[in-house]
């Protein structure tokens, strides 16, 4: 019994980390290499065009990036700094002040310069917290916004609560919530680098490349539940790790209470904390102690606390019965059609449609749903080509578009009053504007996509790989949810950001090793106890390899031809 038991305690932990560090380095190898050869821009109808990239742009910025911490770590004004700043942490807690602060003022005066008013989904939650505050329950009658989508209940009940202080549709002061959101995000991905022993250099990377990657920043000014479920979500990852760590209940009810706070912002958080539930039940195996069990407990205490109380509050408030709805399963058939002018699997009125043809009747609309699931599902069987085909343009649509539709969001927005924006605000979204803003986020979303997978083969034998994994494990429960869901760039923006701390963690690493092979002098400024791992630069130059001869096999044969077929399209729009 005691090898059973021995074989299951040692047995449970090695297959969760061989098995979503091989899912995570596959997907990201595969979204590596759609960004590399190609590209996706959208027009403000949110249509996406495939468009073809330029290899060498994107190796290059690779080359730069690395070449930035080789001379940082060898320049001696700048490697003498660092030093200080490992060994000082006063001076590390007054930098992240300072970087954290940067990113504030940022997101400040975005939200200030833009002021945009809330449009489609926001304002249907914003007018149904409206409606409760003035007794006015259209929107919850059979066929109302609410009534269709109740995975809004959860934001409009924090947005009720936000009207008793800051008065109803009152967008600035949400968005100013926000950025608050997007600093307490970042302090957390910082903190969760030091829960995996990174260095004080990489969390303050972390902040930084979370400055120069802007879309976040833009979305604060969405009166919508991204940012704030995304901190929230980080900050029940972080308290998890503290809780795994010191055992302490404060931070099992503090995980578990910031998850079901994201869940409420957005219900797609749901990924998130499916996640920290795998993750907290391998972690209890590993380290054989079961008391730990509370925080698993807890968790499943919020998942329902969040799916049932807002819901409850509402039929008591409104007096409304509430049970029927918009089928979940539309989502999926939607998510599986191709006839979406946008992209495939991308929004075409199916959930709406469907609804309303099924006489607002959720069984009713249920059974249509999975009779149309099955009928594509038959159709990609019969037709492996166009499945594949489907497939990864549906991927590279939402996975690939460097903008994450940062700028498509500020699309259709009316004006708070009588403000004019400023003209800069009105250069950076104009088509022309949209357009370099995406030249440049394509290079940085290649060079993350591309330090991640690097961090996967150099970090694979560190203490803290297999906790990171949770972060690797979202994001293939995201990937994967994404295949089939509604596909949408602002929903895989989420995931995005987690892999920029394993991002800057890859390529200190790498170029690490790098100088380990280099000269005495320049071995200097590596950690003492670092050892040349051979097999990491190995495996790095076996990635280049196989990335260049996928690319023969695709794109030099023509099969992968239709990922930039819309090149000459997007040029003349």
């Amino acid at each position: 019994m005691s090898k059973v038991m021995r074989f299951f305690q040692t047995g449970i932990p090695k297959f969760y980390k061989v098995v979503v560090a091989s899912l995570f380095w596959l997907i990201l190898f595969f979204l590596a290499f759609l960004s590399i050869f190609g590209t996706c821009f959208m027009d403000v109808n949110e249509k996406t065009y495939f468009c073809s990239d330029s290899v060498w742009l994107n190796v290059c910025a690779v080359l730069v990036v690395l070449l930035l911490f080789i001379g940082a770590k060898i320049f001696r004004p700048i490697s003498v700094r660092l030093k200080k700043l490992e060994e000082n942490n006063a001076m590390f807690l007054r930098c992240r002040r300072i970087l954290l602060t940067v990113l504030f003022l940022l997101g400040l005066i975005w939200v200030l310069a833009t002021q945009y008013n809330a449009i489609s989904d926001q304002y249907g939650v914003q007018s149904a917290a409206y409606g409760i505050k003035t007794e006015e329950y259209s929107s919850f009658e059979l066929g109302g916004y609410i009534s269709t989508y109740p995975n809004q209940f959860g934001l409009m009940w924090i947005s009720y609560l936000f009207a008793i202080i800051f008065g109803s549709y009152n967008y600035i002061a949400f968005q100013i919530m926000n950025v608050f959101g997007l600093v307490l995000l970042y302090r957390e991905l910082s903190e969760i680098g030091r829960c995996f022993g990174w260095n004080k250099c990489i969390q303050l990377l972390t902040i930084v490349v979370g400055i120069l990657f802007f879309p976040p920043i833009m979305y604060c000014s969405f009166v919508y539940g991204n940012i704030m479920g995304l901190a929230f979500s980080v900050l029940a990852i972080r308290l998890e790790f503290v809780y795994f760590q010191k055992h302490r209940p404060f931070y099992a009810v503090g995980s578990a209470a910031s998850i079901m706070v994201a869940m409420l912002f957005k219900s797609n958080y749901l990924i998130f904390f499916i996640g920290m539930f795998l993750y907290a039940v391998v972690e209890i195996i590993a380290q054989k102690k079961w008391k730990a069990f509370l925080l698993p407990l807890l968790l499943v205490v919020a998942f329902f606390l969040q799916s049932w109380a807002p819901m409850a509050i509402a039929r008591q408030v409104t007096g409304e019965k509430l049970d029927q709805s918009a089928s979940s399963w539309s989502w999926i058939a939607m998510g599986l059609q191709s006839d979406s002018q946008l992209a495939p699997g991308w929004y075409n009125l199916y959930n709406q449609e469907s609804y309303n043809e099924s006489g607002y009747n959720t069984q009713r609309q249920t059974e249509m749903a999975k009779a149309n699931i099955a009928e594509s599902l038959h159709y990609f069987w019969n037709h492996k080509g166009a499945a594949v085909k489907f497939f990864t343009e549906k991927t590279a649509s939402q996975w690939n578009n460097p903008t994450f539709q940062c700028y498509w969001i500020t699309v259709g927005h009316e004006k708070l009053s009588l403000m004019e924006q400023s003209e800069w605000v009105e250069d950076f979204t104009s088509p022309s504007g949209a357009y370099h803003g995406a030249l440049y986020l394509n290079l940085l979303q290649f060079i993350i996509l591309f330090g991640v997978l690097i961090y996967c083969i150099v970090f694979w034998k560190k203490p803290g790989y297999s906790k990171s994994l949770l972060l690797g494990m979202i994001f293939v429960g995201g990937f994967l949810f994404h295949l089939v869901w509604e596909a949408k760039g602002q929903y895989t923006l989420s995931y995005f950001v987690l892999l920029i701390p394993l991002a800057v963690a890859g390529f200190s690493r790498l170029t690490d090793q790098i100088l380990l092979l280099g000269r005495k002098k320049y071995r200097a400024a590596v950690p003492k106890k670092m050892k040349r791992n051979k097999n990491s630069l190995i495996l790095f130059s076996a990635l280049t390899v196989i990335m260049i001869f996928a690319f023969v096999i695709c794109y030099a044969g023509g099969r992968g031809a239709y990922l930039t077929e819309d090149t000459g399209a997007y040029q003349q729009y």
